[in-house]
């Protein structure tokens, strides 16, 4: 009996001289701390602005209709104006939601390089590591539920700007059905005098839509060019009234279809980022659990995988301080 229990003893004593000895994997360290990525602030900014334009249009037909420079004028489209900027100021309430998110990213990316320095400097107990992982998984899941809440905004928007589209389209039918009991052929005047057009108009949207794929981001509405619109219904009762109907519905449909491209793209980063910090939630988790159970003692990091992390979290702070500051800029224009 003595015996056995002195080999128990002489067992703990080495396993707990393993235990000393560990250290984080070079990987899970890397895994803990790799920052999301993101696109160009100067793409961002361009869309933003892109849509700040289209939408003070929108604004500027709606202020036309109402002190009366637009005499006789759709009620159809008129009803779609009024919707969409109400879409648009549901849209203008998110995005600067999420231009706080920018800065609650700066400050986070900024500690985060901080401490990765402090791990290059010195080791680091299980204990004090453990504390810190601890805050660091609070924050991951602070931001993981603002990300949600986003996508949720935006998921809601992109659902009434498919309402509006359906509507146009089922518009669309009936006033092409109209013109065809006239006897005219609308097919052939689509494509002879409104084809090009249409396809130069979409094509700016969704060259705008390519580059933009960043979450915090920014009021997409129905934006169309405003003379054509406001000249389309002087003869509502002819078929040149009812063809330019038709062109006006369609330029108005074409940008909607655009602007759900760009939400489209807004909403699958945002999801990405959802996806991101649920992983990083996960491996936060992982790694605590690891500290508490198996008691690793240091956490070193070397100074050349550590300085490539600590750039990288610089860089992203820097970041997120432009996007804030520059798409903050470009919704003040908004006159919504």
């Amino acid at each position: 009996m003595p015996h056995n229990f002195f080999r128990n003893i002489l067992t703990k004593k080495r396993d707990a001289k393993e235990n000393l000895k560990k250290i984080y994997s070079k990987q899970e360290i890397n895994d803990i701390f790799n920052p999301p990525e993101i696109p160009a602030v100067t793409d961002v900014v361009e869309a933003v602005s892109y849509v700040v334009n289209h939408l003070n249009n929108c604004v500027k037909l709606r202020t036309d209709v109402e002190l009366g420079l637009i005499i006789e004028y759709d009620e159809f489209i008129k009803d779609k104006v009024y919707r969409t900027l109400r879409i648009g100021q549901r849209f203008t309430e998110i995005t600067e939601k999420s231009t706080n998110i920018d800065l609650n990213m700066a400050e986070y990316s900024m500690n985060v390089s901080h401490y990765v320095q402090y791990l290059i400097d010195k080791k680091v107990i299980d204990d004090e590591f453990l504390e810190s992982m601890q805050i660091l998984l609070t924050t991951s899941n602070e931001f993981r539920a603002k990300f949600s809440e986003i996508n949720e905004g935006y998921s809601a928007i992109n659902r009434d700007l498919k309402v509006i589209r359906n509507e146009c389209i089922e518009k669309d039918k009936e006033i092409k059905k109209d013109i065809r009991n006239t006897g005219f052929d609308i097919d052939k005047h689509e494509r002879e005098s409104f084809g090009r057009n249409a396809i130069t108009t979409i094509s700016g949207v969704t060259t705008v839509a390519s580059y933009f794929i960043f979450p915090y981001a920014i009021p997409f509405l129905a934006g169309w060019f405003v003379s054509n619109l406001s000249e389309s219904l002087n003869h509502p009762n002819d078929v040149d009234g009812l063809k330019n109907k038709v062109e006006s519905l369609n330029r108005y449909l074409k940008q909607l279809e655009g602007f759900e491209v760009i939400l489209n793209n807004i909403l699958q980063v945002v999801v990405k980022f959802e996806i991101y910090w649920r992983e990083h939630v996960e491996r936060i988790s992982a790694l605590i659990r690891k500290t508490e159970y198996e008691r690793v003692r240091h956490v070193k990091l070397s100074e050349v995988e550590g300085s490539l992390i600590v750039k990288k979290w610089k860089d992203l702070e820097r970041e997120f301080r432009d996007y804030h500051r520059r798409i903050f800029k470009e919704l003040k224009n908004i006159t919504i």
